[in-house]
């Protein structure tokens, strides 16, 4: 169950010290973030590593999404 919690706040985006945080205010549950973190490792819950280069992700996005009109130029 603890798990599950764990699980669900990771892939809101939490830090692990903000899961600990919140799992010892919302939940009643104490447990230190070494702790913490080998629960992550042992779900396979990892943040990428590997960051996009933005120059790719800026030409993509021009390419992919409709172009957003801002009303007159001032």
């Amino acid at each position: 169950m603890h798990d599950e919690i764990i699980e669900n706040y990771f892939n809101l985006g939490l830090t692990a010290p903000e899961i600990a945080l919140f799992l010892a205010s919302v939940h009643g549950v104490g447990i230190s973030l070494r702790q913490l973190k080998r629960i992550l490792r042992r779900l396979g819950s990892t943040r990428r590593r590997c960051r996009s280069n933005l120059n790719d992700v800026v030409f993509l996005g021009n390419a992919t999404w409709p172009a957003v009109s801002r009303g007159p130029a001032r």
